[in-house]
């Protein structure tokens, strides 16, 4: 019989979902926050494992209730043995922020008076469409050729050979939008911050710092491509 080992194995993710969402209250369910999660991606793999969680929790509820009595009317499916079980592995090796950023010493940035064709064909060399400005490394800016566009030809401003990151900031692009997040956000985290639009702006990139703050020095960043590829 499976039921036993379901039953230990449940409750081992149960454990490992209470130390991540940091839940100490009995009356929370971290399994159903876990649901509650997957049910926000958008992505139907994970709306699948929603469902079978759900599945679970019901099954285990059930299986619980029955044991008081004394007696068994269902019996577990090595498949969702198999199931629980994967749900573990993939939490114990869950990545973070630290573990999928690009690091500071690859990431291609510039600095006030940087001269601005240089960069614009670096970032076409690489295929990059957004460089961070940075000053002692940290983010006081973002240069693209968007801002630049707009810059030049909407707000009537003179077009300068050099960045000037006053003329560069965060808030300029009127298609995406920039934000910053620890080095222990979790990768499941950074997908949703992906998903989500905010003023009908795109997150298109995220700074990594030690803490997520904006006045902290740039460790790393992560686009979308750099979560897709590793959740």
């Amino acid at each position: 019989m499976y039921n036993q080992e379901f039953l230990d194995l449940y409750n081992e993710l149960d454990s490992l979902l209470r130390d991540i969402y940091d839940i100490d209250d009995n009356s929370q369910s971290a399994i159903m926050k876990k649901i509650n999660e997957l049910k926000q991606s958008s992505r139907s793999d994970k709306q699948s494992r929603a469902m079978m969680l759900d599945s679970a929790r019901n099954i285990r509820n059930f299986l619980a209730h029955d044991s008081k009595k004394g007696v068994t009317f269902i019996e577990v499916s090595n498949e969702l043995i198999y199931f629980i079980k994967k749900e573990i592995e993939l939490l114990k090796r869950e990545k973070k922020a630290s573990n999928i950023m690009i690091p500071f010493d690859k990431i291609l940035y510039c600095e006030n008076n940087d001269n601005i064709k240089d960069i614009i064909t670096k970032m076409r060399e690489k295929r990059y469409t957004n460089v961070p400005i940075l000053n002692n490394k940290y983010v006081i800016g973002i240069f693209n050729e968007n801002i630049l566009t707009t810059n030049i030809v909407f707000n009537n401003s003179k077009y300068d050979d050099s960045i000037n990151s006053s003329n560069y900031s965060l808030d300029d692009d009127y298609s995406s939008y920039f934000l910053f997040t620890s080095i222990d956000t979790r990768v499941t985290d950074l997908e949703y911050l992906f998903e989500e639009k905010r003023n009908n702006k795109r997150l298109e990139m995220l700074f990594v710092t030690q803490n997520g703050l904006n006045t902290e020095k740039l460790l790393g960043i992560i686009t979308v491509y750099d979560v897709i590829e590793n959740n």
